[in-house]
């Protein structure tokens, strides 16, 4: 499963807490991993973008359609794929306004109008298209209002103007960067950090142009990445035996790591949200060993991951996926069939958009 992770560019002078999801991998035969247990969950959402407390922009998985609202959730546009010449793949917004999006075909079409309509800017190619050729898209990041960055299966792609051209940064036929970008989270134009398919971190302190290889520690396989303080950074570890979820904190930068320990040790986190050093919501579900009675656990912090409590919603879900919390007051949390959202720093969560039931390999045994 791959996990998008998009916040406020933030300035360079602040703090930053990075929070880095992590995959324990395993030497036992037929073993399933946390992150089988994840990546068998059927999401209905492949894309996403917020601005503000009340603008959302989200990409349909089966019909790949683009859900908008600017009201917090209160009302829904629907903009059909034929909006962007075929399917919506990827969105981002820069702001309330302007935007971008990815199609099936690996155009990108621009938006002025918070995404209502949209026009083609670009097409992602390859000078040897025997090398490359466009698979799918889940995630866009701008950066400000020329740069932006675009997550395909196989690569980076940056823009300097705006989306009109853009150049590969970042692909797995470079032979200093392994596997396929996962992930990708820029703070500003220079720094930025991806995670690759296979567990690997990289960094870059120069746009993209050049990458280092992050060191988390042996067995530590990174998964997904997010930040919101500069020094105090978190490891999100997954095993194939429990504790299935495992936090790990660093308070210099990575040059040490203290563990730390969630709730229960079945819990299976997919997605964590930090609104800053001290405060921050874990998702994802209590693994039973049958998908059928799994449930999905909400979970959340105010001293810096040292203690967990789980937070009850008025409805039983059989997992999330996504938290997301765009200040200490306004979150979204994405369940298989449901949109929850809160406005009062998560002690209350109403549904605000409803899918209907998605069929899955689970459902098949029952």
């Amino acid at each position: 499963m791959t996990l998008f992770l998009f916040g406020p560019t933030a300035r360079l002078g602040c703090q930053l807490l990075l929070l880095v999801l992590a995959v324990y991998t395993s030497s036992c035969a037929g073993a399933r991993s946390a992150k089988d247990i994840v990546s068998e969950d059927h999401h209905q959402i492949r894309s996403f973008a917020f601005v503000g407390t009340d603008n959302v922009w989200l990409v349909s998985e089966n019909e790949g359609n683009l859900l908008l609202t600017n009201n917090g959730g209160r009302d829904w546009v629907t903009v059909q794929g034929q909006a962007v010449g075929s399917r919506f793949q990827s969105v981002g917004f820069l702001d309330d306004k302007r935007g971008l999006a990815v199609n099936s075909k690996g155009q990108v079409w621009k938006s002025v109008d918070g995404g209502l309509k949209w026009a083609q800017v670009a097409e992602l190619q390859s000078a040897k298209p025997s090398e490359w050729q466009f698979m799918s898209s889940a995630q866009i990041q701008f950066v400000d209002e020329l740069r932006a960055l675009i997550v395909e299966t196989f690569t980076i792609w940056r823009t300097d103007d705006g989306g009109n051209t853009w150049r590969r940064i970042f692909s797995v036929l470079n032979p200093e960067t392994k596997g396929q970008p996962d992930s990708v989270y820029f703070l500003n134009f220079n720094f930025g950090w991806v995670i690759t398919s296979d567990g690997r971190a990289f960094q870059t302190f120069d746009g993209g142009d050049n990458w280092v290889t992050v060191s988390l520690g042996k067995s530590v396989n990174a998964k997904d990445v997010a930040f919101a303080n500069w020094q105090t950074r978190f490891v999100l570890a997954f095993s194939s035996l429990p504790p299935y979820s495992q936090i790990y904190r660093t308070m210099d930068a990575g040059k040490t790591w203290t563990s730390l320990s969630l709730l229960d040790p079945n819990a299976v986190i997919s997605s964590i949200s930090l609104v800053n050093e001290h405060e921050g919501w874990a998702a994802g579900e209590i693994w039973t060993g049958d998908p059928k009675t799994s449930t999905a656990v909400l979970l959340h912090t105010l001293d810096g991951g040292n203690n967990w409590h789980r937070v009850q919603l008025p409805q039983a879900e059989p997992f999330f996926y996504r938290v997301r919390f765009v200040d200490s007051q306004h979150g979204w949390l994405f369940a298989r069939d449901n949109i929850y959202r809160t406005d009062d720093s998560g002690n209350n969560w109403q549904i605000v958009l409803k899918f209907p039931p998605a069929k899955t390999d689970h459902d098949a045994d029952r």
